[in-house]
């Protein structure tokens, strides 16, 4: 039942706020300041039914108007994180981070003029950054970090994007190693310089760039999606204009088997690897990027213009009664997809609920196609980048050649 009241309350809760303050607040305090050691005893308090709080807590701080209450902020925030901070259960955990998150998204300035506000919240990332926290806790602090890494100058910030390094050095998950990679990718684009900067420091900047474009490909997300190939389009920029840690940078890139033999099931095939320039697996990625992405909208046009003519009508205007559940079922689908689209056939909308924090990030605005398009333009002048795209295989120049006239 509790569960179901917080899935309800974003539509329910703008006129009722006033009486629900006064009612939920100081419910939720009480069970945040739960001993560790009594829960469980009680029937009505378990970890689970905190997690489903912190729950609800979360929709109701995204819900309600803004600014928040400076009431609320003072008695639900500190008592969320620490119930978030003493908890070893990992429901409570995750689902602490994500209310501490939704504060963060819908009061981050408030939160920073609060005494140690932030240090908090940074304290909430760094728990679920920990050694020998559970793995996927960690996919809970990527966008967080995001949050914090846009919208503050943070002091701490190297010690966090330190403790990320090291969770997505031991991430054996794609979830969690997206979730980690996802904050290098949007400060790409935030501080490209400082990226490259922090991670030659650690003896990072070769590792780290060959687990992302090696996993790019399997990003999955229209937001996800759109964070990394900005922060791809960024850093080739920045080799293209005589960045030489970026311009030396080479990685492995898989040598694909294409020789369509048959082989011996006793003998198993060795896997062969060649050293590449960064630019060129990065130009090679962005070309791929380009491809997948204009054919889904592609796709998606076909089927638009395919429901448009299955809707047939006869002379009188009515719907050919034999066709009419199947064009209908078409018709309303293509309806729903040309609400979701906004424009072009982009697909991206269509991936899952996104919050505020996301959607007011200038990055979810791009179009995949066009970014793209304009970021390879603006760099096909460059020597470095003529010389790469003079070694891509005729397909990736193909590609390129069309990125380029798009």
């Amino acid at each position: 039942m509790v569960e179901s009241l917080g899935k309800r309350l974003h539509p329910e809760v703008i006129g009722s706020f006033p009486t629900i303050f006064s009612a939920f607040v100081p419910y939720l305090v009480h069970i945040m300041k739960t001993p560790e050691n009594e829960i469980g005893k009680d029937a009505d308090v378990s970890n689970s039914f905190i997690a489903i709080c912190l729950d609800i807590t979360t929709r109701f701080v995204r819900s309600i108007p803004k600014p928040l209450p400076e009431d609320l902020l003072r008695q639900l925030y500190p008592v969320i994180v620490e119930k978030t901070l003493q908890s070893s259960d990992t429901q409570v955990v995750q689902s602490g981070g994500e209310a501490v998150r939704g504060f963060f998204a819908s009061a981050g300035d408030q939160i920073c003029a609060m005494e140690h506000g932030l240090e908090a919240a940074e304290r909430v990332i760094l728990h679920l950054l920990e050694p020998n926290s559970p793995e996927y806790s960690a996919s809970f602090a990527g966008r967080l970090v995001c949050l914090i890494l846009l919208n503050t100058k943070s002091q701490n910030l190297e010690n966090i994007l330190s403790a990320v390094l090291l969770k997505l050095n031991t991430a054996s998950t794609l979830t969690v190693q997206q979730a980690l990679l996802l904050v290098f990718a949007r400060l790409a684009s935030a501080d490209t310089m400082g990226l490259v900067n922090f991670l030659d420091s650690k003896n990072a900047l070769q590792p780290l760039m060959q687990l992302w474009l090696e996993k790019q490909g399997e990003v999955f997300g229209a937001y996800e999606r759109k964070v990394t190939v900005a922060g791809l389009c960024s850093l080739l920029a920045l080799c293209a204009n005589g960045e030489e840690r970026l311009v030396n940078l080479t990685l492995r890139k898989k040598i694909e088997d294409n020789s369509g033999g048959r082989s011996m099931r006793s003998k198993k095939k060795e896997e062969k690897f060649v050293e590449v320039s960064f630019s060129q697996i990065t130009l090679e990625t962005l070309a791929s990027e380009w491809a997948g992405q204009k054919e889904r909208e592609d796709d998606l046009e076909e089927i638009l213009d395919e429901d448009d003519e299955d809707y047939d009508e006869d002379s009188s205007g009515e719907v050919d009664f034999d066709d009419r559940s199947e064009s209908q079922v078409n018709h309303n689908t293509a309806i729903l997809l040309s609400e979701l689209l906004a424009g072009r056939g982009d697909l991206e909308d269509l991936e899952g609920e996104e919050e505020d924090d996301v959607k007011s990030d200038p990055l979810h605005g791009i179009k995949l196609c066009e970014h793209i398009s304009e970021q390879i333009r603006n760099l096909a002048t460059s020597s470095l980048i003529r010389e790469t795209a003079s070694h891509l295989d005729e397909t990736n120049r193909k590609i390129l050649e069309k990125v380029i006239t798009a």
